[in-house]
């Protein structure tokens, strides 16, 4: 009985590494495409509000990019 819940554990850790393996090379936004461009133009925001001295238009155009990703975003 203990010799079965072993191989039981051994094939779900084995599975478990094989799926974790599985694609390993590829970039991690190839899912999250949205989230991370959500995330980049969030960031593109906060950057152009702490530069000093960058032109206040482009500050407001980057600032207000940053708000129009909404309510998906925490603010910041």
């Amino acid at each position: 009985m203990r010799t079965r819940w072993i191989w039981i554990t051994v094939a779900l850790l084995t599975l478990g590494a094989g799926l974790r393996l599985f694609d390993l090379t590829d970039q991690p936004i190839d899912f999250h495409a949205r989230a991370s461009c959500a995330g980049a133009i969030v960031a593109r925001g906060i950057y152009y509000r702490i530069l000093p001295g960058v032109d206040p238009a482009l500050r407001q155009q980057a600032q207000a990019f940053s708000a129009s990703t909404g309510q998906y975003e925490p603010q910041y």
